[in-house]
């Protein structure tokens, strides 16, 4: 896109650099910060919401730029839960996989205005996880570029663990 921002020094705008060839919009630093700086997003699902377990299950995360400017160095952090284990880790977008305490996380150099990311965490659940168990994991995104709204920045996703009882076969 063809947009120049150009930071003034007064709240009158009288010091700034216009070619008359471009259309100009005035704004001040509050207005550039909230329709322009990045604002990333982070929501998460997980299939099966009910896992027995020594399956496997699904984390799906979607990472978001709401606005029109880049943000640079995005890293997205997942807190799995104890007694589920990590086994693969995809992204798009060119999302870096890695591994930081024994929970994911994937690194972006770059994530474009308006662009969203796609991440697949697949784990297992621990075999000795107590039936009915409630496992919570934390996720959160965070980039080196200025971002106003934080709060969208976090979320949890829950599962159930189903443990039955072990079936005794062929006993004489």
């Amino acid at each position: 896109s063809n947009i120049r921002y150009t930071l003034q020094s007064t709240g009158d705008f009288d010091d700034g650099f216009h070619d008359t060839s471009l259309r100009v919009s005035e704004m001040d630093f509050p207005v550039y910060a909230e329709v322009v700086l990045p604002d990333l997003t982070v929501s998460a699902t997980v299939v099966p919401a009910s896992v027995t377990t020594g399956t496997q299950l699904t984390y799906q995360l979607v990472v978001r730029n709401l606005q029109p400017e880049a943000a640079q160095a995005v890293l997205v952090r997942q807190q799995l839960p104890a007694g589920v284990q990590l086994s693969s880790c995809t992204s798009d977008h060119g999302g870096v996989c890695g591994l930081a305490s024994g929970s994911p996380t994937v690194s972006f150099a770059t994530l474009a205005g308006g662009e969203t990311a796609v991440i697949q965490i697949q784990a297992n659940l621990a075999c000795a996880t107590a039936d009915g168990a409630t496992l919570s994991s934390a996720i959160d995104v965070q980039t080196e570029s200025p971002e106003e709204q934080l709060d969208n920045n976090q979320t949890t996703v829950s599962i159930t663990s189903v443990n039955p009882p072990p079936t005794l076969s062929d006993v004489t």
